[in-house]
């Protein structure tokens, strides 16, 4: 316990508050319009976190978890108002929006940032709960289990991607072939080089994420030419009204918001996943199952209790074991990879006041966006109003600084280019896009721990351990299931 408290250290730090304060403004902003949330933002700032702090990777860190932890909340704010839904509002779209149409906005969002709150508090209790008992299990993975899980990742957020199940294990296997790209660390011998040295060390990872997201996003909003229509009038008042109306559902935004850290703690289970299942279970329990698909606010607080809470569930996996659990996850995970902290046993030994710091701000963060909801919504909801070509012209520059300072090699800008393409070709045609950046993220790791356990285990190793088996048995099981 004494080493707990005092990790908590990192509270009297100015610059911890204000990292997160960066962050909740960025969210009550530019990470409302539709296109562009909190991945946007943080695949931008990873590079300029790292020249302005990298020698405190807890600031840098607090800042990309509490983009990729808290962006739930506000996310309903465009879905409600505007009728535009994102990966993670589909419900809160469904439901919310016929009820903005009744003139009942305000008060649907109110409901909304007080389930959200619930959410976001349960989720960071949870992960708090889980950091004790990481240890013991993380000391029985070795390079087997290691390798088995990085696959089941891939795998299942592969097979899970909306509606295109066979684009998405192709575009998870693409991600795979991609990072192979330079030099074996097998052998040594270089790979898909085609003789340029820029090649040898791999594509970077910095310049392909942010082509592969940002850059796809810019190109279609500037391609769209058009501005948001207004979203009316926001009354404070209505607002919290609707808060207290959410504060009374306590009860069943816990229990939703503990279906949400069990699904989010199972890698691979997207949003859009927990979004549907989280709705489809609030319906299952509730006694009068009319109503819903017309315009239900119970219907909403299904979704956005589990939305905020999934957060905790997906850092689990991320922290214990590298893999993570989302997308923003997944952004935060190149923050720590970039900073030198490597995920699971060495993290709770060397870092564990970063651990602490990631579920404090998921705790605070939820409670700072959730009053900034409260009192600003009316002001916030302006930002929607921007129009698209306009933003899109202010951030072209900062989306090509930042990948020019991953090598200061021109090599960046053409991979950026390059991935932005593919990534919006991808965006247009359908194929979803996680599976192949998750892909790339954990190719090498499959690679490096699959080789290691083949020459430490022999060549059927990997079936002879207890968990790799249990693993890849669920992923085949999970697959045969999703199939039918």
């Amino acid at each position: 316990m004494a080493e707990y408290i005092a990790a908590l250290g990192f509270l009297g730090d100015p610059l911890y508050w204000t990292m997160l304060i960066l962050a909740v403004v960025l969210l009550g902003t530019i990470g409302l319009i539709p296109g562009l949330g909190s991945t946007t933002i943080a695949a931008i700032a990873i590079p300029f976190l790292l020249f302005n702090f990298g020698d405190n990777p807890t600031a840098g860190i607090i800042f990309l978890a509490a983009l990729g932890g808290l962006n739930n909340t506000l996310d309903s704010v465009p879905a409600v108002l505007l009728g535009y839904p994102g990966a993670a509002t589909q419900v809160t779209f469904l439901e919310g929006h016929q009820l903005a149409m009744r003139g009942r906005a305000a008060y649907t969002l109110g409901a909304i940032y007080s389930v959200s709150a619930i959410g976001g508090v349960v989720g960071a209790v949870a992960l708090l709960a889980m950091i004790p008992f990481m240890r013991p299990i993380l000391v029985r993975f070795s390079f087997p289990e290691i390798a088995a899980m990085a696959m089941f990742g891939v795998l299942m957020v592969s097979v899970l991607s909306r509606g295109a199940m066979i684009k998405g294990v192709i575009s998870g296997l693409l991600g795979v072939l991609a990072s192979t790209i330079g030099t074996d660390g097998i052998q040594g011998l270089p790979r898909l080089t085609f003789e340029q040295i820029y090649l040898l060390d791999g594509l970077p990872l910095i310049p392909t994420l942010i082509g592969f997201f940002a850059l796809p996003e810019l190109i279609d909003l500037t391609m769209t030419g058009r501005p948001v229509s207004a979203p009316g009038t926001v009354n404070t008042r209505e607002v919290l009204s609707g808060a207290r109306y959410g504060a009374g559902k306590w009860r069943v935004a816990i229990r939703q918001s503990m279906f949400g850290v069990f699904m989010g703690a199972i890698p691979g289970i997207g949003s859009a996943v927990i979004d549907w299942l989280s709705y489809a279970f609030g319906i299952a329990l509730s006694k009068d199952k009319t109503g819903f698909g017309k315009g239900s606010l119970d219907g909403v607080l299904f979704a956005e209790s589990a939305q905020n809470s999934k957060e905790g569930g997906q850092a689990i996996p991320t922290l214990a074991f590298g893999i993570p659990g989302g997308s923003s996850w997944a952004i935060v995970l190149v923050g720590l990879l970039f900073y030198g902290i490597a995920p699971g046993l060495g993290m709770l030994d060397q870092h564990l006041d970063v651990m602490v710091a990631i579920v404090v701000t998921l705790a605070l963060g939820n409670l700072l966006i959730t009053m900034l909801g409260m009192v600003a919504t009316g002001q916030i909801a302006k930002v929607t109003l921007v129009p698209y070509p306009l933003l899109a012209a202010a951030l072209f520059p900062l989306v090509f600084i930042a990948a020019f300072q991953s090598t200061t090699a021109w090599g960046d800008i053409l991979v950026l280019i390059g991935a932005g393409m593919l990534g919006l070709a991808m965006k247009w045609l359908g194929w979803p896009r996680p599976p192949f950046i998750l892909g790339f993220i954990l190719g090498p790791i499959i690679e490096k721990n699959l080789w290691t356990a083949v020459g430490v285990f022999g060549p059927v190793g990997m079936l002879t351990r207890p968990i790799s088996i249990i693993l890849l048995i669920f992923a085949i099981l999970s697959v045969i299931y999703l199939t039918k």
